[in-house]
């Protein structure tokens, strides 16, 4: 994940100035505890402004749609907005020059009349993000969402009445005020070998934190003379101030992104371009959003199923115990029957008895217990009763094994499908499987029964694999396939379904198209951590599919290894990205 820098905030708010500027504030709307949707009315139309003090998340953009507050209510710094800035007008933005802060100022009238300016400042530094609002007049901070005491703060205290005083600045240079001049004598003045990067930059610089700085050192050839790189240097830098030549993207995994495709090398199939830096921003940071809801809801999803599972099998051992200790009820039956075909040899009072064991082939002798203080016909049918209590016993225990067992075995296949589930719609058909109202084959077909379809991407060879990541899926893609196909399948671990679409019965798969899905097999399984994973592949001709969805059988199958260590194919990450943004 890449923090929102001084460039992106200085870039968006370039691009809000002109939209926003004389607008009118429709709604406020406290979003999060750190967060506030502000939505303007212009002749235009409306437009909706996110401004976030989230310590990993803070940043400000546009949205296409107000955000949803998660607020049960609004706070007292929601409601003191409100108050303030009702049909308020703002008046100008402003970021403070090479740090992450804006500003917006509002022309407001009170419950008098009187018009003021109220200052919204929003500070977007990591733990310390704040937003405060403030009169500008007076410079007294009316509320702020995060309070800082003398305790909390040696710099500054931020709560309601004190005068606001800007966090303190960087001493050194910065990229958005330094001029040609300046970069010539910083570089002179330092040994050549200390330019080793973006440490050097971070070194000498502010207002750039390190993604940038290493981006920088990217695209700076450090080879060259001390002239040739004081002039790439100063030309990048007059191009941040001006922000000229914008090509905003993000990378499809979501690990960083860049105003200036500096970053890029030559891979374009890995990222993603916009028409502008709110577009962006907005994008990448929902995106972070939802991976972030994703992984939590997963994680408290996979506790509660391990839990169960973990009660479940003590369960389960007890069971089994019951289970053996009543196996041989058999004997007392037999006992009940030998003790009366034997009546009339029984004693009063005799503790035991020696009878022939017609039971048995041999005809031995066998030695039965006797409770002397019952009759002989009192003791056949105390057996008869241990043989009906025991045999009640054996079916109950079994019952409750084979009931447990069949949860059990659900319960690891949804923690499987869990560990390569990419999409909350993934997450809500593990939780209909795990809370036993699990859909039938049927309806697993039937399409409007709604769900996800199968991963779907192009080998390096133009075929087509196609990837089921839980039974669902599994079903749909065992069902479309044709008897010509390759399926392939991680050997001896649960996981997903794989096709490989072959236009010819008579063709087989080319090396390079197998290596790709059989990749995709192995990472959709249980065997993603295990560095090496053999996988098995066969016709679908070969396939036979059993009772419950996603279960089969297969047959004249051969074997692929694959290190999941290297790199994923390229089709199959760019297909899980539209994924999950979709």
């Amino acid at each position: 994940m890449q923090a929102f820098d001084a460039l992106t905030l200085k870039a968006v708010v370039h691009e809000i100035t002109p939209l926003l500027t004389k607008a009118r504030l429709d709604k406020s709307q406290q979003t999060a505890r750190d967060e506030l949707c502000l939505t303007f009315r212009q002749p235009g139309g409306l437009y909706h402004l996110l401004l976030s003090a989230n310590s990993a998340m803070g940043r400000i953009c546009l949205l296409d749609k107000a955000k949803t507050s998660k607020l049960k209510s609004q706070s007292a710094f929601g409601l003191a907005l409100r108050k303030h800035l009702v049909s308020a007008q703002l008046v100008s933005i402003s970021a403070v020059v090479g740090e992450r802060i804006v500003e917006l100022t509002f022309s407001a009238v009170d419950e008098l009349g009187t018009r003021s300016l109220k200052v919204l400042t929003v500070e977007v530094m990591a733990k310390h993000s704040n937003l405060v609002f403030w009169d500008k007049e007076s410079e007294r901070i009316i509320v702020a969402s995060h309070n800082v005491t003398a305790e909390m703060s040696s710099k500054r205290e931020i709560a309601s009445g004190l005068r606001y005083v800007r966090p303190p600045s960087q001493t050194k240079p910065n990229i958005f005020t330094v001029d040609s001049t300046e970069v010539k004598n910083i570089l002179e003045s330092s040994l050549p070998t200390e330019l080793s990067g973006e440490d050097f930059l971070l070194s000498k610089f502010s207002g750039l934190g390190r993604p940038l700085a290493e981006e920088l050192a990217e695209s700076l050839d450090l080879s060259a003379n001390e002239k040739e790189i004081t002039a790439n240097l100063w030309k990048k830098l007059d191009q941040i101030q001006k922000l000229q030549n914008l090509i905003p993207a993000m990378k499809l995994d979501l690990t960083r992104y860049t105003l200036f495709g500096w970053a890029k090398n030559g891979e374009l199939a890995e990222w993603q371009e916009f028409d502008s830096v709110n577009l962006l921003v907005a994008s990448y940071y929902h995106q972070l959003e939802d991976r972030v809801h994703l992984n939590h809801i997963r994680e408290e999803l996979k506790s509660t199923i391990k839990s169960e599972e973990k009660r479940l099998s003590s369960r389960l051992a007890v069971s089994v115990e019951q289970k053996e200790s009543a196996c041989d009820f058999e004997k007392y039956k037999q006992y009940g029957d030998l003790l009366l075909a034997n009546i009339a040899n029984m004693k009063p009072g005799a503790d035991e008895i020696i009878v022939d064991n017609f039971y048995s082939e041999a005809g031995e002798q066998l030695t039965i217990a006797l409770d002397p203080n019952l009759s002989p016909s009192q003791n056949a049918q105390a057996n008869y009763r241990l043989f009906s209590k025991n045999k009640s016993r054996f079916e109950a225990a079994q019952k409750h094994i084979d009931q447990t067992s069949q949860r059990i075995a659900i319960l690891k296949d949804c923690l499987t499908d869990l560990e390569v589930s990419t999409s909350l719609e993934d997450l809500a058909q593990v939780k209909i499987r795990y809370s036993g109202r699990d859909m039938t084959q049927a309806k697993i077909l039937n399409k409007d029964s709604g769900g996800g379809k199968p991963i779907m991407f192009g080998s390096s060879d133009g075929l087509t694999i196609l990837v089921g990541r839980n039974r669902k899926e599994n079903e749909l893609l065992l069902s479309n396939a044709k008897p010509h196909e390759i399926w392939l399948h991680v050997l001896g671990v649960p996981g997903s379904h794989v096709l490989i679409r072959l236009p010819s019965s008579k063709q087989d798969p080319p090396a390079n198209t197998l290596k790709e899905a059989a990749f995709a097999a192995a990472y959709f399984s249980r065997a993603k951590t295990s560095g090496i994973a053999r996988v098995t592949y066969t016709q679908i001709r070969h396939v036979k599919k059993l009772g419950p969805p996603g279960v089969v059988s297969y047959e004249k199958e051969k074997t692929i290894e694959v290190d999941l260590s290297t790199s994923m194919p390229q089709a199959l990450k760019e297909a899980i990205a539209k994924r999950q943004i979709s």
